[in-house]
């Protein structure tokens, strides 16, 4: 038992000889001994602490005995008290009415709470649920624990509700929606269960728990009146999109939309041909509107504007091509209305949209966004703020501007982990974003770092979108950094298990890149060109190479996984290193600022394969001098590798620099270093 207490409980026990001493020193027995021995009064206020289980208040211990009949004045309540305390079963801060009065030990309450019969159980957890109303106590908890034990499950349930509420006060999310689901749990007939399966919801989808959000959405709405049940629809299909469960979401906006007067477009075509309207519009209106409070708008346009809203973020990372058509309209909607939080959001989305661009769209986006984080500085909305910065990590990702990029997605971190409401789709986004421009920067220990521990959590969360986005392109290498190839892989195989939405869409191109860069890093470089040719058709003829970067990106992937199996057979005429040397070309025309920097360093691989050795320097110069303008530190620190420098190099970055030195440059190793 370890306590002296307990110990000289025992001593004395045996001590005592006789009947009294068991065969074997038994704890249990000896406080019941004791029990045994204490005048009335002590023994009733024993009883109940034990049943309160934790610090009582003397008032309040004095008023739950005045509810067992002829309560105690302060003299004798004081006399049995300090009875208490010297009999080791309970200890107190003093007996004045503010102080505080517990069981000695969970072990005393324990054996003290085993002796009292079921009947007066009960009555003692009515006279401290009492007592505590009489009192005023803001414990709501307790209140809860009392009048369920006094078998009023209907009181019992109000008060979860209040602790729920106190524990959302408290951004205590997890633990509010355990108290909601106790209310629910306690009376599953209370008359405003709709309001609490509600409230459950909010607090779920708040802790970032998705799917059980969008369940409990669902619930509230088969038992709400009609007109309340579209908004809850709304909701679910919003908590759906935002964990990763895109078919699911797109069939219950499939349902809510018309309601509406929305349509979601059914094909790629349609989707096209109403973008294509809608940016018109927005050209000929421009971005003019007249601020009008939420207040004073009809509630059903501020609903289409919702429900746009939410299939349009749900979409803009899965299928671009359809949320740019959603986002085009919400847009319009929003401008027409005027209201200013949904202006914002609108306007950040709209920079968004535009900066998959990239840098031909640098001062449209600018502006659009410098007018969105005004509106949303007057506002001092902490929601609409993060996501401007959101907007403006994106489109700065997009335009190659990674150490902008790096800061906004900070920014963006910060403003949702600060709001009273948690965003996990928005920090995930942001995060994704992050970790990407930490891998052009060269600075790959931040991948390694943080990645293992945010999937953990997606998956406590049961959220699919971040535990499968946080697998895939930049993030997979987490596990390279430290030569995990096989847990790479395992990671992937996870993600294309959890992952599905037929078409084309984003999730296969970063899941392309992740295959393909475990292949490179492997030396299955048979594997790893197959890859991006299969893919190839499909993601060439997608809304995907419309993204600057994302199509420099995959000509950048094509061309390294054509030149490594190039290199492993050798020949003039390889048609992989044809391949390979018409993608380099191809990266040197294109936008993005970093692109000719890879296309160089692709023909300068292409070039020592055919032993043209002082092409191959030169294009290697080339390579090396545009990734220190451009910033694009990975190829920098490459280059470094290969020349065995180990302080500017990936030494200090990963466990097998010569595998990544093969995975990013391939060919070089046909070029001696000495040579360069």
């Amino acid at each position: 038992l370890g306590h002296p207490l307990f110990i000289g409980a025992l001593a004395r026990q045996v001590a005592a000889g006789g009947d009294r001493a068991p065969h074997r020193p038994d704890l249990e027995a000896a406080i019941g001994a004791r029990m045994d021995e204490l005048p009335p009064l002590a023994r009733a206020a024993a009883e109940l602490l034990a049943v309160f289980q934790g610090p009582l208040v003397t008032a309040v211990l004095q008023s739950a005995l005045s509810s067992n009949g002829g309560g105690p004045r302060w003299p004798e309540l004081a006399h049995a008290i300090a009875r208490l305390t010297v009999e080791n079963l309970a200890r107190a801060d003093g007996v004045r009415a503010n102080d505080t009065i517990d069981c000695f030990h969970s072990r005393v309450a324990s054996a003290i709470s085993a002796r009292i019969p079921a009947a007066r159980r009960r009555e003692h957890h009515r006279a401290l649920a009492r007592a505590l109303e009489l009192h005023h106590s803001q414990d709501f908890e307790s209140m809860t624990d009392h009048w369920a034990g006094a078998s009023d499950r209907v009181r019992a349930a109000a008060y979860a509700v209040q602790a729920a509420e106190r524990a959302e006060d408290s951004l205590a999310f997890e633990h509010a929606a355990r108290l909601y689901r106790r209310s629910l749990d306690l009376c599953p007939t209370q008359s405003g269960r709709v309001n609490v399966e509600t409230r459950l919801a909010a607090a779920l989808g708040h802790a970032g728990r998705g799917r059980d959000a969008a369940d409990a959405y669902l619930s509230a709405a088969s038992l709400a009146p009609p007109e309340q049940q579209l908004e809850l629809h709304r909701h679910a299909a919003d908590q759906l999109f935002r964990s990763g469960y895109i078919s699911d979401a797109l069939r219950l906006s499939e349902r809510v939309l018309p309601s509406l007067g929305l349509l979601l477009p059914k094909s790629p075509r349609e989707a096209l041909a109403s973008l294509a309207v809608r940016r018109l519009a927005i050209r000929l209106r421009g971005i003019r509107f007249t601020r009008r409070a939420a207040a004073s708008v009809p509630p059903a346009e501020l609903a289409r504007i919702d429900a746009a809203w939410t299939v349009q973020v749900g979409l803009s990372t899965v299928d671009n091509l359809r949320a740019a058509s959603i986002q085009s309209g919400c847009l319009l909607m929003a401008l027409r209305v005027g209201e200013p939080f949904r202006v914002v959001r609108a306007l950040a989305s709209e920079a968004a949209y535009i900066g998959t661009k990239g840098v031909a769209t640098r001062a449209r986006v600018d502006r659009l966004l410098a007018l969105a984080q005004n509106l949303a500085t007057e506002l001092a909305d902490p929601y609409a703020l993060g996501f401007v910065h959101l907007a403006r990590c994106f489109a700065f990702y997009m335009r190659s501007d990674f150490a902008a990029a790096r800061s906004a997605g900070n920014a963006a971190e910060a403003a949702f982990e600060r709001r009273p409401v948690m965003a996990f789709w928005e920090l995930t986004s942001a995060r994704m974003l992050s970790i990407g421009s930490h891998f052009y920067d060269g600075d790959l220990r931040v991948i390694r770092r943080r990645i293992p521990e945010l999937i953990r959590d997606a998956q406590r969360r049961g959220d699919v979108y971040a535990a499968t986005c946080l697998r895939l392109g930049a993030c997979n290498l987490a596990w390279l950094i430290g030569d995990e190839s096989a847990e790479a892989r395992r990671q992937l195989r996870a993600a294309n298990d959890d992952w599905y939405y037929d078409g084309v869409h984003l999730q296969q191109c970063w899941s392309l890149s992740a295959w393909v860069h475990v292949d490179l890093y492997d030396g299955d470089v048979v594997q790893a060109y197959a890859r991006v040719r299969e893919a190839w058709h499909p993601l060439e003829h997608s809304f995907i190479m419309r993204f600057e970067r994302l199509r420099s990106e995959l000509f950048w992937l094509r061309a390294r996984a054509a030149l490594a199996s190039a290199e492993r057979h050798p020949r003039h005429d390889s048609p992989a290193l044809a391949d390979a040397e018409y993608w380099g070309t191809r990266l040197l025309g294109e936008s993005a600022p970093w692109a000719p920097s890879a296309g160089h360093l692709v023909l300068a691989g292409a070039h020592a394969l055919r032993g043209s050795h002082a092409p191959a320097r030169e294009s290697l110069r080339r390579a090396v001098s545009l990734a220190s303008t451009t910033g694009i530190e990975i190829i920098a620190r490459t280059h470094a590798q290969w020349l065995g420098d180990e302080v500017h190099g990936l030494s200090a970055e990963v466990a097998r620099p010569e595998r990544w030195v093969q995975m990013i440059a391939p060919g070089l190793a046909q070029l001696r270093p000495s040579t360069v």
